[in-house]
């Protein structure tokens, strides 16, 4: 069975990181990842698509901001092109996790893993997630939460969402 769009290549576009202040020993409070993405084709019967990702993390320490970008080729010009979007984001998000984290440890902050992001569940094309610390003075074993302000295909909220614009 032929596959109906491959990946071409990957580019990252931009990487800009901005240090807000002096790193503390152990991070604490929340940090907001704000993900959007879209397809653009390279017109109206071109099998040729470039998935356009924008990462947005804010720490009370840094901020930072990926730009990145993601080649394919379909095999035909008819398909669902959310569906595509979404499948196209999914491929190229994997990309971006470890930029993130070896940057922020690059810079001298607490390494950041973003979390793994169920594209195909969202109705918009923008993700938003907030983590924080339950309990910043554990040093052996730290709790994360993740909170993905995000609503269903479906039409039903994440447990813990709110309105994503």
């Amino acid at each position: 069975m032929s596959a109906l769009f491959n990946l071409i290549g990957v580019h990252l576009a931009e990487l800009h990181f901005k240090l807000l202040a002096t790193p503390k020993d152990k991070a604490s409070g929340k940090t907001t990842i704000g993900i959007a993405f879209n397809l653009i084709r390279e017109g109206e019967e071109s099998t040729r698509f470039t998935e356009h990702l924008k990462v947005r993390v804010e720490s009370e320490n840094y901020e930072m901001t990926v730009d990145f970008l993601g080649y394919f080729e379909a095999q035909t010009t008819q398909f669902d092109e959310d569906k595509f979007n979404k499948l196209a984001a999914a491929i190229c998000y994997p990309y971006i996790r470890p930029i993130i984290t070896s940057t922020t440890a690059s810079a001298a902050v607490e390494p950041l893993l973003p979390p793994v992001v169920a594209f195909a569940s969202f109705k918009k094309n923008k993700v938003k997630l907030t983590l924080t610390r339950e309990h910043p003075e554990e040093t052996e074993s730290e709790v994360l939460q993740v909170t993905n302000n995000a609503r269903h295909t479906d039409g039903r909220d994440s447990p813990t969402s709110d309105d994503n614009d």
